[in-house]
């Protein structure tokens, strides 16, 4: 028998709260400040996994703060999708004032950063 707290509706709507909250302000003021790509990290990473493993498993369990890190290949993927995104439109958002992590670091850095998190990607899928 696994040992397990039971999740209360109040956590679970406060996880949620939470992930809403990341995720409109990721358009303003995160995006802004370079912080655009660590949101996106945050809501496809730790926030869902959690959530939606503690729901599935009826409460949190002592392997509930395991699992963001058991799928951090595919939260890895989404922050390379998204900087590749950023990186095609770094001219555009310089020019409106949008500091996205490219526009912060530079287009060069930001290609660097990208190949770092796809060598991280495959790295870590056979590790």
């Amino acid at each position: 028998m696994r040992s397990s707290t039971q999740i209360s509706p109040r956590s679970s709507f406060g996880l949620f709260a939470f992930g809403a909250l990341v995720l409109l302000f990721y358009t303003w003021p995160l995006k802004y400040l370079a912080l655009g790509e660590l949101s996106i990290f945050l809501i496809w990473g730790p926030i869902l996994v959690v959530g939606v493993y503690s729901v599935l498993a009826r409460g949190w369990t002592p392997n509930t703060g395991m699992w963001p890190w058991q799928v951090c290949l595919s939260d890895w993927s989404v922050l390379s999708i998204n900087l590749g995104k950023h990186i095609d439109k770094s001219a555009q958002d310089r020019q409106k004032g949008v500091g996205t992590l490219p526009v912060r670091l530079g287009e060069k850095a930001a290609r660097y950063l990208n190949m770092a998190v796809l060598v991280l990607i495959y790295w870590s899928s056979f590790t």
